[in-house]
């Protein structure tokens, strides 16, 4: 875990349509996306990831001296009566996903989570059940996805990723959040010579700072052990993790039935048909 970020300045425009870090106002106005409407329209850019709802982006901003890379993630959603009585509610569910993203980058960096840099974010309801939004992160230079990065490792370096890996989680969690997409995918990997760093990314379902019952912690491993099978990491080393992440030496009938209980949930996350296809969330 990294130091708690400073409190970021930010600027809110348009009557509350846009809100953009003060940080990086002098970039969008120079590329002209200072508007909600300037960033919703915009063509171009590289197709990253596109499902129902959503689609993103990423693209190089012309830059003082060179290009900055961003993504950008658009959304144009049809409000179901459930999510509009969530959102009268303040419910999380009833939460616009580009602004919760935007809030919880903002939230875990003031944590000292290592997370994404936001840049902007906005949202305009057009009519009752239709709504567009948008959220817009600096890329991860040189971050390279961990189901990716572990498929590099031998065993020696594996087992180094794990110990890592369960410190940030056990960190993550202790902290009072939850991610519910905790994939090895959401979790960028920054290899500076023989440091290594994580970003945790999309963040759109996040939740915290709380306390969650065990059973959402439980979801949250039981992710990244589903992940990490399917990038070839063998049960021992999930079971370290499992030791490192509870400060286990040894384990007790707690933890037998609790790896019972995660075995079974990586098992029905692994059988199951992914909700838009093959391609990893971004």
């Amino acid at each position: 875990m990294g130091e708690p970020a400073p409190a970021e300045a930010c600027s809110i425009l348009e009557s509350g349509k846009l809100v953009v870090a003060n940080a990086f106002l002098p970039l969008l106005k120079q590329n002209r996306l200072d508007t909600f409407e300037s960033i919703m329209a915009l063509k171009g850019g590289v197709p990253v990831r596109s499902v129902p709802g959503r689609r993103t982006i990423r693209l190089e901003l012309n830059g003082p001296s060179e290009p900055t890379a961003v993504y950008l993630k658009r959304y144009h959603r049809t409000l179901s009566p459930g999510v509009l009585f969530q959102k009268l509610l303040r419910l999380p569910g009833g939460r616009d996903e580009a602004l919760r993203e935007w809030e919880m980058a903002h939230v875990l960096r003031k944590h000292g989570v290592p997370t994404l840099i936001p840049i902007a974010a906005g949202a305009s309801r057009d009519a009752l059940f239709k709504q567009r939004s948008f959220v817009m992160t600096l890329e991860i230079a040189g971050g390279i996805p961990g189901h990716d990065y572990v498929k590099t490792l031998d065993s020696l370096g594996r087992r180094r990723f794990i110990e890592r890996l369960a410190d940030l989680t056990r960190r993550f969690h202790q902290q009072g959040f939850i991610h519910k997409d905790y994939y090895l995918q959401h979790i960028f990997v920054l290899r500076e010579g023989s440091t290594v760093q994580f970003r945790v990314i999309d963040l759109q379902r996040v939740l915290g700072p709380a306390s969650f019952r065990e059973r959402w912690l439980l979801k949250d491993v039981a992710a990244l052990g589903s992940s990490a099978r399917r990038a070839g990491v063998p049960w021992k080393d999930l079971l370290r993790f499992y030791h490192l992440y509870h400060g286990k030496t040894r384990l007790g009938p707690a933890d037998k039935r609790r790896i019972r209980k995660m075995l079974r949930r990586i098992d029905w996350t692994l059988n199951r048909t992914p909700k838009y296809g093959e391609s990893p969330p971004v």
